[in-house]
């Protein structure tokens, strides 16, 4: 049988650096690209054994000789936290610690020591921290193990799981047949509640290489069996997992996953097993590259220090090859992480997400950071409406100072270079952008994740900034009333108003960027104003500015993709067709499109060709021939015959339907109740889809968005002035409903 697991690192080893001047801090690790070390204790942390991290971020390192040293703010204290009187012949001694989960308010700290009396034996204690020494008289032994005849093979780690319970990990003692029999707690994990009492919901039943046994006594500590020497091991933050390092023979290490009632199979097993009595290890390594695993914890601090890639995975180590690796759990990989090392014996992550390992070998803790930056929350999509802006965030730690540079598909963004970034007031052109940061320091960078900016239409019709379409009605006298609409509900009904004798509506579309829509009405003197809506009070009017009648408003429609109304002009002398750009309810400039006859009347206005900027649909009175205007701003860059139809038809509306971005024609006829629409792309040829068909006396109120699902619905007009609402599912019929009745003599104001 293979001796001590210290000593089989080989006594030539041994003896050289005990009988050494001074402890191997020379000793220096080749860490990865980007990493550093900085060692801890001054090389005089001799003989280490095990370490943790108190919640407050002190270092608590046990000798084998029974002191307890603590490491603070980077400084070794003078006085030890607590000193034990134990033996320390071989593996024995000081071996294991670990903090109360609710540190912070009781100060429990828990210590694994080989006890001198009444015989010698392995116990675990709790004591009670004040400051940074313990309570004097403050041990109370919570676990007295059996006596011991061999000097090694003593496990010693304890740690708390997520579960609030105290698992204690313990060797065979050198008597392999120990870690099946179920009369011993020797080459066992253990499994006690705080105070040293045994759980009831412990398991009792291990299947062993002697058959199927049952626990009882103060056995029944017991959790899981068949391991030689535990001497680490680590519970994951988060998720509870147990991964149990145990050391070897002849051939393998092994890292074990934690399962009540397992058998991990010593000594009838060692290193990967296909025996279905026993757990086969999830990692193993043979003694071509070590000899003794020690030391394991999980990358899931609180704070990310390394790249994100190390999240969730396992740092182990091995106290004879002097190195470090990391084992993928989803993957089920290894790779190497730093060499060099004299004699690790224990790993810990901190809460500042660095790594810590303690080298008996130099009498010192070091701890491992990564100097470049380290993105640790990226920014995520954002969604506005045109004109809003939109904030995005980045998160990361490094080496300070850190630099930030904004990318817009990425290509630098001037004076962005904070750790947020606000974009301007979105128009629709910028939806589909992408947002993403450099960070970086004096020792390298690293870019985040992008993040997609959506950019969405105000919707048409919308008075009440709800994000669905509603419908307005005048009666003769002027009177206004909207019906904010909600899918198939019954609507409710607000006053808007009566507008002055010699006003009228000419357009109805967003002009201030506040997402309602408002109302641009004009006086007979030619007079125009816009009537700001908010959702419940009147809508207050606003006179922009007096425009010769002969100019007749033929539509309304964001042209420069700025989430405000610009106005469209026809003079009905000339046939010229003229834009005006507006900033909300200030004029910007004006720009002529081009000159038709009067017998070419606008059918709509809206974005066709998806590039966020609206154009124009135009339709012949007498030929029924269709043309779409592309336009930019003040400037009409086509103009295309897209098809025609028939005079008997009418163009009722227009609406998105397919949710491509592009607006879409509705048509009607009357005699026959036929209704299509025309899925405009461009200046391509449409494609016309035939819709469920109306009662041919029924009239086509309005077309939009009216339960909020971005495509279009259709609302009807009967002749009992019953209103019913047909909501779309693209270009196929859903949901239909009569939602209230309105007077004979209320006209209903167009969506345009």
């Amino acid at each position: 049988m293979r001796t001590s697991s210290w000593y089989r690192a080989g006594m030539v080893f041994w003896i050289v650096l005990l009988a050494s001047s001074s402890p191997l801090l020379g000793y220096a690790a080749t860490l990865p690209p980007g990493f550093v070390e900085t060692p801890l204790g001054g090389g005089q942390l001799s003989p280490a054994t095990a370490m943790e991290i108190a919640p407050d971020g002190r270092i608590f390192v046990c000798l084998q000789n029974g002191n307890v040293r603590v490491i603070k703010n980077g400084t070794l204290l003078p006085t030890p936290f607590v000193s034990l009187t134990v033996n320390a012949s071989g593996e024995r001694g000081l071996l294991g610690i670990a903090f109360d989960p609710n540190f912070a308010t009781n100060q429990f700290v828990y210590l694994y020591y080989t006890a001198t009396t009444p015989a010698i034996h392995n116990r675990v204690s709790r004591f009670t921290a004040n400051g940074d020494v313990a309570v004097v008289g403050s041990e109370v032994p919570l676990l007295n193990l059996e006596n011991l005849s061999a000097t090694n093979h003593n496990g010693g780690a304890i740690h708390f799981g997520t579960d609030g319970k105290l698992y204690v990990a313990v060797g065979d003692n050198a008597v392999s047949a120990n870690s099946q029999l179920l009369t011993n707690r020797l080459g066992k994990m253990l499994r006690l509640n705080p105070d040293g009492s045994i759980p009831v919901d412990n398991p009792t039943t291990f299947t062993t290489t002697n058959g199927v046994g049952t626990t009882a006594g103060l056995n029944r500590a017991i959790w899981s069996i068949g391991l030689r020497n535990p001497f680490t091991f680590a519970v994951q933050p988060g998720t509870g997992d147990l991964f149990i390092n145990d050391v070897g023979q002849v051939t393998w290490e092994e890292v074990n996953e934690g399962i009540p009632g397992a058998n991990y199979g010593w000594p009838a097993s060692e290193g990967p097993t296909t025996d279905a009595r026993f757990t086969t290890p999830l990692h193993a390594y043979d003694h071509g590259s070590g000899c003794a695993i020690a030391g394991g914890t999980f990358y899931n601090p609180r704070t990310m220090q390394f790249p994100l890639n190390f999240v969730g995975r396992y740092f182990f180590a091995d106290l004879c090859g002097g190195w470090i690796r990391v084992y993928d759990p989803i993957a089920d990989t290894v790779s190497d992480f730093a060499s060099g090392i004299s004699a690790p014996v224990d790993l810990k992550v901190g809460a500042d997400g660095s790594l810590y390992y303690l080298a008996r070998g130099s009498s010192a803790v070091f701890r491992v950071r990564y100097q470049r930056p380290v993105v640790t929350a990226h920014p995520t999509r954002r969604t506005v409406p045109i004109g809003g802006t939109a904030r995005f965030t980045v998160a990361a730690v490094g080496v300070a100072p850190l630099s930030y540079q904004w990318q817009r598909n990425g290509v630098n963004i001037a004076g962005a270079t904070a750790a947020s970034y606000t974009t301007p007031s979105a128009l629709l052109t910028d939806s589909g952008a992408t947002f993403r940061c450099v960070v970086s320091n004096s020792f390298g960078s690293v870019t985040s994740a992008t993040a997609t900016l959506t950019v969405t239409p105000t919707v048409k019709g919308d008075y009440n900034n709800d994000g669905r379409g509603d419908l307005l009605f005048r009666d003769p006298a002027g009177a206004l009333t909207a019906w904010y609409l909600n899918g198939t509900s019954a609507p409710q009904s607000v006053s808007f108003g009566t507008l002055p004798t010699g006003w009228t509506i000419v357009g109805t579309r967003d002009f201030n960027g506040d997402r309602r829509t408002d109302l641009l009405i004009r006086h007979t003197n030619g007079t125009l104003a816009a009537r700001l809506t908010t959702g419940t009070a009147t809508p207050q009017s606003i006179a922009l500015a007096f425009v010769d009648p002969a100019w007749v408003v033929v539509g309304t429609g964001d042209f420069n993709s700025d989430g405000r109304s610009d106005i469209l002009f026809h003079h009905n002398i000339t046939g010229v067709v003229a834009v005006w750009l507006m900033n909300g309810l200030t004029f910007l400039n004006s720009g002529t499109l081009g000159t038709i006859s009067t017998l070419w009347r606008v059918i709509g206005t809206d974005d066709v060709d998806g590039d966020g900027q609206g154009d124009i649909v135009l339709r012949h009175s007498s030929t029924g021939t269709v043309v779409v205007w592309l336009i930019n701003g003040t400037v009409r860059l086509r103009a295309v015959t897209i098809g025609a139809v028939t005079t008997a038809t009418q163009a009722v509306g227009m609406g998105r339907f397919n949710l491509d971005g592009r607006g879409d024609l509705v048509f009607h006829t009357p005699t026959s109740g036929a209704l299509s629409t025309w899925l405009l792309n461009g200046i391509a040829a449409p494609l016309s889809v035939p819709l469920q068909s109306t009662t041919a006396t029924w009239t086509v109120a309005g077309v939009g968005d009216f339960n909020g699902d971005k495509r279009a619905d259709l609302v009807f007009r009967q002749p009992t002035n019953q209103i019913t609402v047909r909501l779309m599912n693209g270009t196929t019929s859903g949901t239909s409903a009569n939602i209230g009745t309105v007077n004979a003599a209320w006209t209903v104001v167009p969506i345009r």
